[in-house]
């Protein structure tokens, strides 16, 4: 009798933390759809700051009880600004806002459906966890399909929302992507600074593949190297094909002889035959070719503009496999202690 209430009070007690597990789960993916929502609105009031002239219209009327309140004629059209921003985007659906902008700003946010109609599942699915008690309606069904999402991607009239960690986390990329290709676009068209932005991508895909989340760098390598206008094939275009070669490298999912094909497409978008020492040392790893490691290794600390550094080695994501190779970590000791010595012979040479 004692050992089956034990039991029981044990499956109580494991029953309550799956609930509370899943109550977490619901409440992060309403905070993430919260701070997206929060993050697009600064956005577009920073964008319309920019060009002001896309939110105010000349039938737009101000009361003057309106204009007592405030002290200058710029606080007022601000005030109004940021008041019209807020209601628009209260009455209007997270796909609708994106549209607006598109028209608004001369830049296109749904050319991929397929993106667009799974980040408004997740919006929907966030709606219903607020606003019908995690169950399923007609609403959700009907939005859903008129974004273009697949039946198997929606939920059953009457089932009871849930969310796993496999979902969470596609949610949480489906989001993301939006929001920051969103930023990247404007950027790209109200500051004519693409080559800032590209700046940007590059160092957030290289912060997705030191933490193994390859798909995720790739969507963002591809989102700049897609872009046919104003596209300079200078060093930051060269490192963003890197580190798409690198998606394919070091993506856990893909067998070796993928990882090699996929990695020789990705390079195939450059011309490599005029490239610098560090570029030659950064394909040499990303082929597993160290035959000649040493000399690569050497050229990349010695000669060029930009050079390889000792920091580097321990610090560039693309060195990853390298630096478990005993060939290329020889040639780095060796390298980098005649760079040393060289250095600081040249410091005591040189005049007090």
């Amino acid at each position: 009798m004692r050992e089956s209430q034990r039991v029981a009070k044990s499956l109580g007690k494991t029953s309550q933390l799956l609930k509370t597990a899943a109550v977490m789960r619901r409440s992060a993916l309403t905070a993430l759809v919260s701070e997206y929502e929060a993050f697009m609105a600064d956005l577009l009031a920073l964008a319309i700051s920019i060009r002001p002239e896309v939110f105010i219209d000349d039938e737009a009327r101000i009361s003057l009880k309106d204009i007592a309140d405030y002290s200058s004629l710029e606080e007022l059209k601000e005030a109004h600004i940021k008041q019209r921003l807020e209601d628009f985007l209260h009455k209007s659906s997270h796909k609708q806002v994106l549209q607006w902008i598109g028209e608004k700003f001369g830049v296109n946010l749904l050319s991929d459906t397929k993106l667009v109609a799974e980040f408004v599942e997740v919006c929907q699915r966030r709606h219903l966890i607020s606003h019908a008690g995690s169950k399923v309606n007609k609403r959700y069904i009907r939005i859903c399909k008129e974004s273009g999402c697949r039946d198997d991607q929606i939920l059953s009239l009457g089932e009871s929302v849930a969310i796993d960690r496999k979902y969470l986390r596609r949610a949480t990329a489906r989001v993301y992507q939006v929001g920051f290709f969103t930023l990247h676009l404007l950027w790209q068209k109200l500051l004519a600074d693409t080559e800032g932005s590209d700046r940007s991508v590059l160092a957030c895909s290289h912060d997705f593949l030191e933490n193994d989340l390859t798909k995720m760098a790739r969507r963002l390598t591809h989102f700049s190297l897609s872009r046919k206008k104003d596209r300079p094939h200078n060093r930051t275009h060269a490192y963003l094909v890197i580190n798409e070669a690198q998606s394919h490298k070091f993506d856990p999912e893909l067998e070796d002889e993928v990882k090699a094909k996929s990695v020789e497409e990705a390079l195939s978008q450059r011309d490599w035959s005029d490239s610098s020492p560090i570029v030659d040392l950064v394909l040499a790893c990303l082929r597993n070719e160290f035959e000649d490691i040493g000399s690569l290794v050497d050229a990349a600390a010695t000669v060029g503009k930009h050079k390889l550094t000792y920091p580097d080695v321990f610090t560039y994501n693309v060195f990853r496999e390298a630096r478990e190779n005993p060939a290329f970590m020889g040639a780095v000791a060796e390298t980098f202690g005649y760079v040393w010595e060289l250095a600081l012979a040249r410091h005591n040479e040189a005049p007090a």
